[in-house]
């Protein structure tokens, strides 16, 4: 897989700045790249996910693999209808990333 990112950025930060952005980035469950990409786009990150919020994304994750299984399978034995399941998929990958958006307060999972 290709990388996206090519440009890599250096700054420099005060000793103050840089304990601010490590305890930020810390209190959110972010990388310092991931904040900073969201900050430029004009989010403003709510802060880190719930365990229960986390583990519900990991669950509805699980399910659009087995949705992805299901079809790839059905698809090769020709006994189910994989654009009905496709469909399903799309509409659980919809539901997976409003969760995201709204509970993690910014989209960095489309680019």
């Amino acid at each position: 897989m290709m990388r996206n990112r090519n440009i890599r950025k250096n700054y420099y930060l005060s000793e103050s700045e840089n304990e601010k952005l490590k305890k930020r980035v810390s209190t959110l469950g972010l990388s310092e790249s991931e904040y900073i990409r969201g900050l430029i786009k004009g989010h403003v990150p709510k802060g880190k996910p719930s365990k229960e919020l986390t583990d519900l994304i990991y669950e509805l994750n699980k399910i659009g693999n087995n949705i992805n299984q299901i079809a790839r399978v059905s698809n090769a034995m020709g006994n189910v209808d994989t654009e009905s399941l496709n469909v399903y998929k799309e509409k659980l990958d919809k539901v997976i990333y409003e969760i995201k958006k709204k509970y993690l307060g910014y989209d960095i999972y489309k680019e």
